[in-house]
C-alpha cells in the first residue's frame, strides 16, 4: 500500500488515514519463511545453528551457551525450523546432538 500523505488548510502535509501502521518484528529469525528446498540449501546452516546455540541452565534461568540470551534464542528457533522443513525428525536432532557431543559434526 503506497504512503498517502494529505494538506491540511495551511498546506502542510499531515499523515492520511491511508497511510500503514508500523509492525514491530520481535525477531526477524522468526518471520524468515523457509521452503523445503531453501531449508535444504541451508541445512547445514541449520545444524550448525542447533549444535552451537544450546540451552544452559543458569541462577538467572536457562540461556544459550553461545548467545546467552534466553533460549532458545533466534538461531536455535530458526535452525530448528530449517531442520524441520527439510524433513528432519526429532530423533534426527537428537542424533546429531549425539554426534556433536562426541565430537563427530557434519561440518
Amino acid at each position: 500500500m503506497p504512503l498517502q500523505t494529505n494538506f491540511g488548510e495551511g498546506g502542510e502535509a499531515v499523515a492520511g488515514s491511508g497511510a500503514p501502521e508500523a509492525q514491530i518484528i520481535t525477531d526477524a529469525m522468526d518471520e524468515y519463511l523457509l521452503e523445503r528446498v531453501m531449508a535444504e540449501q541451508n541445512l547445514r546452516y541449520g545444524q550448525k545453528a542447533v549444535v552451537i546455540h544450546q540451552g544452559e541452565d543458569w541462577p538467572s534461568g536457562r540461556l544459550c551457551r553461545n548467545c546467552h540470551a534466553v533460549f532458545p534464542c533466534g538461531l536455535a528457533r530458526w535452525g530448528a525450523r530449517v531442520l524441520e522443513a527439510a524433513g528432519w525428525t526429532s530423533r534426527d536432532v537428537a542424533h546429531l546432538l549425539e554426534r556433536a557431543r562426541a565430537g563427530e559434526v557434519p561440518w
